[in-house]
């Protein structure tokens, strides 16, 4: 019989509460609430990092399988993932997925394709990586017509003074 157990921590939504009751589980003094603090935060930053430049950070996670208690990183295939768009991803025009390894440098992305109320693509293997959403900028149209506006306000100007020589030399003669 196999037994099989997926692990995916999302770094950006745990709490003190959480790593202080990590803390207390592991019940070992080499880890401290400041030590799982500072591991957290640059975790964190390698999210920021990946994702700079591509868009927002939006989660970080680190996706794990085991097969009978020993880890899985590679699939003939690899691995489909699907996550659902919840309010706090709503609303960017795209989204990937950028791997990051341990010591925090960046790989290729991996677009993901927007199904419904989720996120489907495929991932070559499980490691921690950062899910990215980026906004198409539209630049409003708020000068498209502005030359025509300044010109039709000179030809106002110049008929008005045109006007008011004409009416003022008439006026001499």
């Amino acid at each position: 019989m196999k037994f099989h157990q997926l692990n995916i921590t999302e770094y950006l939504s745990i709490t003190d509460e959480q790593l202080q009751y990590l803390v207390d589980l592991l019940n070992d003094p080499e880890y401290t609430l400041e030590l799982l603090k500072e591991q957290l935060d640059k975790i964190i930053s390698y999210g920021k990092k990946a994702a700079n430049g591509q868009g927002e950070l939006l989660k970080l996670y680190d996706i794990e399988l085991s097969e009978n208690l020993n880890e899985i990183h590679e699939a003939d295939g690899g691995f489909k993932l699907k996550i659902k768009i919840t309010d706090d991803i709503k609303g960017y025009d795209s989204y990937k997925l950028v791997y990051i390894d341990e010591n925090g440098q960046t790989e290729d992305a991996i677009e993901l394709t927007q199904n419904g109320d989720y996120l489907e693509g495929t991932l070559e293997h499980l490691s921690m990586y950062a899910l990215v959403g980026s906004k198409t900028e539209n630049i409003p149209s708020t000068g498209d017509n502005i030359i025509f506006y300044i010109s039709m306000l000179g030809l106002s100007i110049v008929g008005l003074i045109g006007t008011g020589l004409y009416t003022r030399k008439k006026k001499f003669n």
